[in-house]
């Protein structure tokens, strides 16, 4: 059984998107990652840690998904040189698996550098020890941490994100220094939190062409109660941290397999670039930092299967199709700030309020004039992401059709 298949066998139950389970996985591969392996040469790093956010309403399995993130981690092992006294010197103040540092939900400015102070472990690179400070954000709600009046956090993890040293000053005392900080989040949050950042300035640009944003908004299983695992399940949660356990081994500079890089560079000229200049406002920060996401995605998705430090085209693939998934879903952008198919977002959801259903097809039929395939699909996006329509599955007919219904 591959590590994936373990992971889609432990959250076989839950409700969470299907794309919100992935991105969960590859969240805890790159927890294990950490600072440890990375691409480019010195003084140009790009490492694997990653910054997603699941968007959708409340109930829809956002926390749920992350949470199995921790419970993998929990069953992690710490290294056996790290007596007790030092596991319950360096670990957070939240009760939690003393191999991965876990920071808490809520906290300050001054209470987060205070954490990320406390931790630190080493990796051996070339018979060297090498110091790092590795911490993992689940958090429940997004706005817990990023919230008005804490504007230094988002900043300090523009550093973060390319773990880079980070230089403070406290209040009443001398400037400090957080050395090489691995932060990895993964949190949940809301449209209407989304509305509120971006009308406060709580993010800006940097931090949020950084961030992964998977908008989903459909139940995956519809399961009433989950219950307790199954001992397949079991074995495969047990399986799971038995590979990060012999991940956190793993370190060194990533490089291509042959004629990857090649592959890479036609799509980044003939594809990404065409993209990215024709693309709507509310996509360019996503897509200027795809390259990025691209390169770090795939190397989690490699080490899901293999240990080595050559990464093969397959990976960077199943990188890209994730990614595109994801962008097939960034619609719900439009709703937080610009919206340059305002105009015809108000013309198609009158005509579906006065029609109170109709079909996908009767839409691009009425508005062929006016929309393409593309900008009708991002509009009805944006509309169910408001919730000011609804999605349905119609097989009246005999025949699966999409269907859309005013919400009253």
């Amino acid at each position: 059984m591959t590590n994936s298949q373990r992971w889609n066998l432990v959250c076989r139950d839950l409700p969470s998107s299907q794309q919100w389970i992935d991105l969960a996985l590859l969240s805890l591969i790159s927890a294990a990652l950490e600072r440890r392996v990375w691409f480019g040469d010195k003084g140009r790093e790009l490492y694997c840690n990653l910054f997603v956010t699941f968007v959708g309403p409340a109930g829809f399995g956002k926390t749920i998904a992350a949470k199995e993130v921790l419970r993998v981690l929990e069953l992690v092992k710490p290294p056996k040189e790290w007596n007790r006294l030092e596991m319950d010197r360096t670990r957070s103040r939240l009760e939690v698996p003393s191999r991965f540092y876990l920071g808490p939900d809520t906290t300050t400015f001054e209470g987060l550098l205070a954490d990320l102070a406390k931790v630190q472990s080493h990796f051996v690179l070339n018979g060297e020890k090498v110091a790092q400070r590795p911490f993992v954000l689940l958090m429940e709600e997004l706005s817990s941490m990023f919230r008005r009046g804490h504007e230094q956090i988002p900043k300090a993890f523009l550093s973060f994100y390319d773990c880079g040293d980070y230089i403070y000053t406290p209040k009443n005392a001398e400037s400090a220094i957080i050395r090489k900080p691995a932060v990895i989040l993964l949190a949940g949050t809301t449209i209407s939190f989304l509305q509120e950042a971006h009308k406060f300035g709580i993010f800006g640009d940097g931090l949020s062409s950084r961030m992964i944003w998977s908008y989903d908004n459909t139940i995956r299983t519809a399961i009433f109660d989950q219950g307790a695992l199954s001992p397949d399940q079991l074995s495969a949660r047990a399986g799971l941290a038995n590979w990060i356990e012999n991940l956190v081994n793993v370190v060194g500079k990533l490089h291509y397999a042959p004629r990857t890089a090649q592959m890479l560079q036609i799509w980044y000229e003939s594809k990404h670039i065409p993209e990215l200049k024709a693309a709507p406002a509310y996509l360019q920060e996503f897509l200027a930092r795809k390259p990025v996401h691209l390169r770090k995605l795939a190397a989690c998705i490699h080490f899901l299967a293999d240990m080595s430090l050559e990464i093969k085209h397959e990976a960077f693939e199943e990188a890209l199709h994730l990614l595109d998934r994801v962008q097939a879903n960034l619609a719900f952008l439009s709703v937080v700030g610009r919206n340059e198919l305002s105009g015809m977002q108000i013309a198609v959801y009158q005509h579906i309020k006065r029609a109170k259903r109709v079909s996908f097809a009767q839409l691009m039929m009425d508005f062929a004039a006016d929309l393409r395939l593309s900008q009708m699909t991002e509009i009805l996006t944006t509309l169910t992401a408001m919730g000011k329509i609804v999605q349905r599955v119609d097989v009246s007919m005999g025949n699966k059709q999409e269907v859309y219904e005013y919400i009253r």
